[in-house]
């Protein structure tokens, strides 16, 4: 495995043409589900720092409470209601600062969606209203990008157009507010220009989204939890990942009808209703493989 290893990243680096590319950059198609969810994770984390930073100097019991302000929000608000609020935490690290915003992309979206509640929070008071303004016109700047963006159908050339004129007036407005340090790889790639690259030559990017490998996630976790000893049944192979691994290639299987291949011939099938013949052997084995 070592050698053969070895032998692919030899062939890779030693490659000076196209032909001899292991993988051609028009073929690394972003995923739309994770470029949506990143890009709204930094528009959140972003905004949340910037509030943070506007108190930093104040008392401890100010960040305090701001932390409290945004969890409200949030929990109560974006993801549930007071009578019935979520359990969502503001991430803080072990020396007391902020951590990294991270969402399911639902989440995410809905964020945005409200992108203004939040920022009434994070900003608050009449000096500056300048700058809330600005943070929520780049939200629904984002907003309109992304909406365009998720197009199921393929995209015409005035559509494509339209797209990056969005996306161009988006990424002008983020870089004037943050500048070039909120300037994340996705964000960057509909700043430059290389999603219209993308669309021009596939027209449409979402089907091939990983959405529906990504929903794979959960049921993997409950399987795993619900229907495995965790690699420590006694006996055997112990392997963690070998039970899952096998569920996994059954369901792909069937869920993309490959598996229906192993089974074409059924005895006292449908087809063989009227066959009269009786099993050689006088057993109960009706149904073989072909």
């Amino acid at each position: 495995l070592t050698e053969n290893a070895y032998h692919i990243l030899s062939k890779v680096l030693a490659a000076n043409s196209l032909e001899e590319a292991m993988l051609r950059l028009d073929k690394a198609i972003p995923c739309l589900l994770h470029l949506e969810s990143r890009s709204s994770e930094a528009v959140i984390s972003r905004l949340v720092h910037r509030g943070w930073e506007l108190r930093e100097d104040d008392s401890a019991a100010a960040i305090q409470q701001y932390i409290l302000a945004v969890e409200r929000i949030i929990n109560e608000q974006f993801f549930g209601s007071p009578e019935c609020p979520s359990t969502w935490k503001f991430p803080i690290e072990d020396d007391g600062t902020m951590g990294d915003f991270k969402f399911a992309n639902w989440r995410a979206r809905r964020i945005v969606l409200y992108y203004d509640s939040l920022v009434d929070i994070c900003l608050p008071g009449e000096e500056r209203a300048k700058e809330r303004n600005s943070w929520s016109s780049v939200a629904s700047l984002y907003r309109d990008c992304i909406t365009a963006l998720s197009q199921r159908n393929d995209f015409s050339d005035l559509q494509i157009d339209a797209f990056q004129k969005k996306a161009d007036e988006f990424f002008l407005e983020w870089l004037n507010l943050i500048g070039y340090d909120g300037i994340t790889n996705y964000i960057h790639l509909l700043g430059a220009g290389h999603i219209r690259y993308f669309l021009k030559k596939w027209k449409n990017l979402h089907r091939f989204s990983n959405q529906g490998w990504e929903a794979y996630n959960a049921l993997v976790a409950n399987y795993w939890h619900h229907r495995t000893q965790k690699g420590r049944g006694k006996g055997g192979d112990r392997s963690k990942i070998l039970a899952i691994a096998q569920w996994l290639l059954k369901v792909m299987m069937w869920r993309t009808g490959e598996g229906d291949h192993y089974f074409k011939v059924l005895k006292n099938s449908d087809e063989n209703d009227n066959d009269d013949s009786s099993d050689e052997h006088g057993d109960d084995n009706d149904y073989f493989y072909d």
